[in-house]
């Protein structure tokens, strides 16, 4: 649990919320105007923390080019011209539109429009293989709680559909009969 204090400021008295994260560092934040929001917050932390879902705000500040180059190393797998692929597609095309950026400030929707107006490369007259339809980009690591740096969006279950008759087949009745004594008497 958290704790919640007041402190006054020239625009009058806010509140400030204390509390511990997964990794038993305390942290706060400032500035609630409303001791309600303070407690609303708190609130939010603590059933974020408890549901496994609570990821460090400072995480996502991170930017992209930071998290490009510890992708980038990581990649020990590779042969060095696959990795030279990877890098020059990264330092041609990812970091300098998106490498000043926090990771927390970009969206799949803006990363979805970038890669379908970027036009596909030629070099010396021959289209470029293209492995993969987008320049790389780091991938959050989805598993680990604790490396996630932005919330990760539960995915959307499908409903599952009735199987319903079709509505246009003749209805047929079955037959009910029912069985004689003889025959009754002759399973006891």
């Amino acid at each position: 649990m958290g704790g919640i204090t007041e402190y006054p400021t020239s625009a009058g008295k806010r509140y400030r919320v204390r509390y511990r994260k997964p990794d038993r560092t305390q942290t706060d934040k400032r500035g609630f105007k409303t001791k309600r929001d303070a407690q609303l917050f708190l609130a939010s932390v603590e059933v974020k923390k408890s549901s496994g879902e609570f990821i460090d705000p400072t995480l996502g500040k991170a930017t992209l080019t930071y998290l490009g180059r510890k992708w980038l190393d990581g990649r020990t797998h590779l042969k060095p011209s696959s990795k030279a692929v990877y890098e020059s597609a990264w330092r041609l095309h990812v970091e300098p539109t998106w490498g000043h950026r926090p990771i927390n400030g970009i969206s799949h929707s803006e990363i979805q429009a970038w890669v379908t107006r970027t036009p596909p490369r030629h070099r010396r007259g021959h289209q470029t293989k293209i492995r993969h339809p987008s320049p790389p980009l780091p991938r959050p690591p989805h598993r680990n709680p604790q490396q996630r740096r932005t919330r990760q969006t539960p995915p959307i279950k499908p409903r599952p559909r009735h199987k319903t008759p079709p509505k246009n087949l003749p209805r047929t009745p079955i037959p009910h009969t029912q069985p004689s004594r003889r025959s009754r008497s002759s399973l006891w």
